[in-house]
């Protein structure tokens, strides 16, 4: 048995249907143009600014999005510390994880987080802000955070030998 589509016949448009009614055509300005649309109304919060508790639970939320990925790019400088510590038989945890984010190098023997910050990233404006609040947070705990620039790192490494 051979169904019918809407509208009657086999393959019928029904006649009050135009094509692409209600989307948006070329050529046309949109009465909303410039305005922010929330649900054919301005958004509710246009003009208006997140509180810091607001602002801290965002950037946990990040954080947490970030804690729960499996892999890590591990950087040149990182390998060559992780290969020192290794042979020097040192007790350490790579990619350590804590509240605000991932430490490249955590040795609970000594209380201490070392870091190894690439030139690009780490010169960045926003990226200096975050690395300072970070190591504020960590310094706050009671951590010793040693800061290497991995350039720093990389030329050390013929030493480590």
């Amino acid at each position: 048995m051979i169904k019918k589509k809407r509208g009657g016949q086999l393959g019928h448009k029904p006649s009050n249907t135009k094509p692409n009614s209600g989307s948006f055509k070329k050529g046309c300005i949109s009465k909303n143009k410039g305005k922010h649309i929330w649900k054919d109304k301005i958004h509710p919060r246009l003009g208006k600014k997140h509180t810091e508790a607001a602002k801290e639970k965002q950037r946990i939320g990040g954080i947490k999005g970030i804690l729960t990925q499996s892999k890590t790019k591990i950087s040149k400088a990182e390998l060559v510390l992780k290969k020192y510590f290794i042979k020097n038989n040192i007790n350490f945890i790579h990619q350590w994880k804590y509240k605000y984010g991932i430490a490249d190098f955590f040795l609970p023997d000594f209380n201490m987080i070392i870091e190894c910050d690439g030139i690009y990233w780490h010169s960045k404006p926003d990226y200096i802000k975050r690395d300072k609040r970070k190591r504020d947070y960590l310094k706050r705990k009671g951590y010793l955070i040693f800061v290497h620039g991995s350039e720093k790192v990389l030329k050390m490494e013929d030493s480590f030998k």
